[in-house]
């Protein structure tokens, strides 16, 4: 017996697709103008360029071993990400969308990973900013929804997987800074 054959996959897939749907549907159906223009702003925080100079502002605050393993957590999230687009295949809610769509697939969240990541590692790494930090990258998160751009699982996808990298990366950083 497998430990996940496609006759299980399929019929748990489709329930999570259509509450994905009728999700977005509500959402992007009661979006105010003035909410489209605050979020097309704040989802461009978790654009590559602004979180690498979100990044860079932990080079003063964080440890020099904690730094580099944030940025390579970073990196290293968005590029599986990336990967994980190109083997999920899941097309984009392009009718709903407002502004350009970055690219045909969206699971997961490439923004949710983002924000997570620098969010998840500023609270192991200056729990004085986890709040602020996971306001953020829950606003990131929000914005994508909001925006049209996103399943409501893609961005969960995201943040779990930009909050798994911190973690393991600062953990690998934690055990060699030990030595």
């Amino acid at each position: 017996m497998q430990w996940l054959d496609r006759e299980m996959i399929l019929p748990w897939a489709a329930r999570v697709d259509g509450l994905d749907a009728r999700a977005l549907a509500w959402v992007t159906s009661r979006r105010p103008a003035p909410l489209l223009v605050l979020m097309r702003v704040v989802t461009h925080t978790a654009d590559t360029p602004v979180a690498a100079g979100l990044l860079g502002l932990g080079l003063g605050l964080w440890p020099r071993l904690a730094t580099l393993a944030t940025v390579v957590a970073a990196g290293s999230a968005i590029v599986t990400a990336h990967f994980l687009k190109l083997a999920c295949r899941r097309v984009r809610p392009r009718d709903r969308a407002v502004g350009r769509v970055p690219d045909r697939f969206s699971m997961p969240s490439g923004h949710a990973t983002a924000a997570w990541t620098i969010a998840a590692a500023t609270c192991l790494l200056a729990p004085a900013f986890a709040a602020l930090a996971c306001a953020w990258a829950t606003v990131i998160s929000l914005s994508r929804l909001v925006l049209g751009m996103h399943y409501p699982s893609d961005i969960l996808a995201g943040a779990l997987l930009g909050a798994a990298s911190a973690g393991a990366w600062l953990a690998v950083a934690a055990h060699f800074a030990g030595r």
